[in-house]
């Protein structure tokens, strides 16, 4: 067969994101959908629900180059809660300790489905509780689970909505990223996550995590 005739289809962007929330064990996309009444500021503004989906897929992009599906899963987790106690769309250094605290129970059906040990439920609360504040937080630390959701989160720059937004690698935490070696697997990470906010940017901010991600192409 003449190799020329092969045609080599590249994997769309949404296939990408649906693998690596399949590699880190996402069983069903409904039981991460993000309501209302969750949220202690419900408006719309740069931390409403598009921005923590947007950060939960860049957990699982993250985990999956790391290959650390249940690291991977613990910081998706924290994704999903980290900005639902937030009171304004400024300054709120108290926000993630707040949401570990106030918000942990009330998902308590979706950490019994996944399997949540005790000491991965610490390892979620404190990712939660340190990625805007370094105060003790009385939990147990994994420290890969804390810097995968800080830099998630890091890498949603464009939540302002200023294009011109960059991301600034030094102040990433996971060394695989700030390192020299490492750029390639950075860039690669701006770029899916650039991509992602482009494709959801516009989107109903009490959209379906499923209907969001429909809208990746």
């Amino acid at each position: 067969m003449d190799i020329s005739s092969l045609q080599f289809k590249q994997k769309s962007l949404r296939q990408t994101v649906i693998d690596a929330l399949s590699f880190i064990g996402i069983k069903d996309f409904s039981d991460f959908d993000l309501k209302k009444e969750y949220f202690n500021n419900p408006e719309r503004g740069i931390h409403d629900p598009r921005h923590l989906y947007r950060v939960m897929i860049a957990t699982a992009l993250i985990a999956q180059k790391l290959n650390e599906p249940r690291r991977g899963l613990l910081a998706f987790c924290g994704a999903f809660i980290h900005d639902q106690a937030r009171n304004n769309n400024g300054s709120d250094p108290g926000h993630g300790p707040r949401a570990s605290e106030t918000k942990w129970n009330l998902h308590s059906a979706i950490w019994k489905k996944y399997e949540l040990t005790p000491d991965e439920q610490d390892y979620v609360r404190s990712a939660v509780s340190l990625h805007c504040s370094r105060h003790d937080c009385g939990f147990k630390v994994d420290n890969l689970v804390k810097q995968i959701l800080h830099d998630a989160d890091s890498f949603d720059r464009c939540r302002s909505y200023h294009t011109e937004a960059r991301l600034n690698w030094e102040y990433l935490s996971l060394p695989q990223l700030k390192d020299k070696s490492g750029h390639k697997l950075l860039n690669l990470l701006i770029g899916e996550t650039e991509a992602v906010w482009c494709f959801t940017k516009d989107v109903a901010s009490y959209i379906s995590f499923k209907d969001l991600l429909e809208n990746i192409r």
